[in-house]
């Protein structure tokens, strides 16, 4: 009964916290989003016009990315293949059991 105790604790403070708010999100003259006050954000509300915000999406990736990413990945991958195995003790020395 002790060991469930901290647990309940912990989760009645989890559901009793509210939730956070941010604050609110501005646009600059390209629809990306900008923080309010700063310069060139555009006012609290405004949105892009439908055309500016579809021409300021980034393009899709080529060919040539999507294949250096995979290639990143899988020497990421090879370099963890080829890490020494580890059986759990960091101080063994040579001989010792």
């Amino acid at each position: 009964m002790r060991s469930r105790l901290p647990a309940a604790v912990a989760f009645a403070a989890i559901l009793a916290a509210g939730p956070a708010l941010a604050g609110p999100t501005c646009q600059n003259r390209a629809g990306a989003p900008a923080r309010c006050g700063t310069a060139g954000a555009m006012p609290l509300g405004w949105t892009a016009p439908a055309e500016v915000r579809e021409a300021a999406q980034p393009s899709a990736l080529s060919t040539r990315e999507v294949l250096c990413l995979i290639a990143l990945v899988g020497a990421v991958f090879a370099l963890i293949a080829l890490m020494p195995k580890f059986d759990g003790r960091w101080d063994r020395q040579e001989g010792e059991d």
